[in-house]
């Protein structure tokens, strides 16, 4: 069976989602400050997941503009983004409006919801909860997909107007001006609302990890283009799987948030490495494992609902907390999931 989809990051998709979700639980019982002992933490670091989700979707992108420009299609680059920006948010509308409704109805039944609330979250019904406009949203967890869908809108037409000089030069040295910039200003990679001075921290974020997924495709399309030994191919799957575990041992740590500039370039050369080959693996080249990618987006989306609806109905300990919003968020993301494929069949029919 020849695999469509890079199995390694589909599974990779999933478990850094989970890790995620395991550092809002963290926040929500301890603050973020929860030790087994020392250096050993509940996913105290967890919130770097999303810097995996950041550089593939650069990888994708930059795969993705690739193919239009070595096509020598004549759309205008305008044309050209703004039809791949629609289909960028096409795809993950269903689930979000369907968690926005849940999360609408979750808040007015416990009386944490009244018409000004609303006026103020109503931005992020559309995206906008990163642009300075407004720091209410209605999903917390969506401003990833605010920044992300921005730094597209950004990136995208540069890599039609030139995607050699994008992706080779402004790709590597933008993004590791901003990375330098963020850890120098903030101690980390920041996670605000707040414009500085007209850009939101958030924003900078996706911008800059991005653009360094999009110089991920430069290295891994040179690495594709290299022949090695076989003792060269087996020493970069051991580099590979090094940084594939020195970065969730990062998650777990208790050290200075100041190291997730160096883990992001860790990250970077993980995902250049994996999708730089091909798994014929059956742990990785599979139905399943293509499910858990999948579903990946609607349970990174469902922890806000799930976490809400804990707090607000169980009065539990923090162990029975851990578990009751772990299985309610998984089982709430299979569910939508399952929901936007129904829909979506029922428009392929139609």
């Amino acid at each position: 069976m020849t695999a469509k989809r890079n199995g390694k990051i589909e599974l990779l998709r999933f478990i850094f989602c989970i890790c995620v979700l395991l550092y809002h639980i963290n926040k929500d019982l301890w603050g973020g400050e929860k030790l087994f002992c020392d250096n050993l933490s509940f996913f105290s670091h967890g919130r770097t997941g999303v810097e995996f989700f950041f550089l593939v979707t650069g990888y994708l992108t930059a795969k993705s503009a690739a193919k239009l420009v070595s096509a020598d299609k004549k759309s205008p680059i305008g044309q050209s983004t703004f039809d791949f920006m629609v289909k960028k948010i096409k795809s993950v509308l269903i689930p979000h409006f369907i968690l926005c409704g849940l999360i609408c109805i979750l808040l007015i039944a416990n009386g944490k919801l009244d018409f000004t609330l609303f006026l103020d979250k109503l931005p992020s019904l559309f995206f906008l909860q990163t642009t300075g406009l407004s720091t209410k949203y209605f999903l917390a967890v969506e401003w990833y997909l605010a920044s992300m869908f921005f730094a597209l809108v950004i990136i995208y037409p540069l890599l039609l107007w030139n995607f050699d000089v994008t992706s080779k030069i402004i790709a590597p040295v933008g993004s590791s001006i901003m990375i330098g910039y963020m850890i120098s200003k903030y101690g980390n990679l920041p996670s605000s609302f707040e414009t500085d001075p007209i850009l939101t921290p958030d924003n900078l974020r996706a911008l800059a990890v991005v653009l360094l997924g999009v110089f991920c495709y430069v290295i891994s399309e040179k690495i594709k283009e290299t022949e090695f030994t076989k003792i060269q191919r087996y020493a970069l799957i051991a580099v590979e799987n090094i940084c594939w575990i020195a970065s969730l041992l990062y998650i777990v740590s208790d050290l200075n948030g100041k190291y997730e500039g160096i883990v992001v370039y860790v990250f970077a050369l993980a995902v250049s490495l994996t999708f730089s080959r091909n798994f014929e693996c059956k742990l990785y080249n599979n139905s399943f494992v293509y499910y858990l990618g999948r579903i990946s987006l609607t349970v990174y989306l469902s922890q806000n609902v799930a976490r809400n609806f804990v707090q607000f109905y169980f009065d539990t300990s923090n162990v029975m907390y851990v578990v009751l919003v772990t299985a309610l968020t998984i089982l709430l993301g299979v569910i939508v999931d399952f929901v936007c494929q129904r829909i979506n069949k029922r428009k392929t029919a139609k």
